[in-house]
């Protein structure tokens, strides 16, 4: 149960951070690619998605998709970094508990 809670805790915490990052990336304040920097390598459907927004709507492969898409890939990328992170802090946690 507390490797639930712990995960819990880091997907909410990235779903803030990324938010708000994206909402600088959209006012042009930070860099689209400095998704890479703190959500390598599950930021990379993300971010190849949006460097395909034309002003509009997505244009992949010649052909308009959905918003759903930069959603979906949006939540992927928190679900799974959001799983690396937990596993580190739980592979952390029983390290330092040993150790002690």
């Amino acid at each position: 149960m507390k490797s639930i809670k712990a995960y819990s805790w880091i997907a909410v915490v990235l779903f803030v951070f990324d938010w708000a990052w994206g909402v600088a990336q959209v006012r042009g304040l930070v860099p689209l690619w400095s998704f890479l920097c703190f959500n390598f390598p599950f930021g990379l459907p993300y971010v190849w998605l949006e460097a395909h927004w034309a002003r509009t709507h997505y244009l992949v492969g010649g052909r308009t998709v959905s918003e759903w898409w930069s959603l979906g890939s949006f939540f992927f990328m928190i679900l799974a970094q959001a799983a690396l992170y937990s596993w580190l802090w739980r592979f952390y946690r029983r390290r330092h508990q040993t150790n002690s």
